[in-house]
């Protein structure tokens, strides 16, 4: 049972941990978009 609770911590820990990380992407993606349009 308590295997199944790490299991389940970890794959919530990580879940949160890539929804972290397409976050941080998708904003520095707007980010290079809006240096792009404003310099050209």
């Amino acid at each position: 049972m308590l295997v199944l609770t790490i299991l389940t911590a970890m794959t919530l820990w990580l879940g949160l941990l890539g929804w972290g990380a397409m976050e941080v992407v998708l904003s520095a993606v707007s980010a290079v978009e809006r240096i792009w349009t404003s310099a050209f």
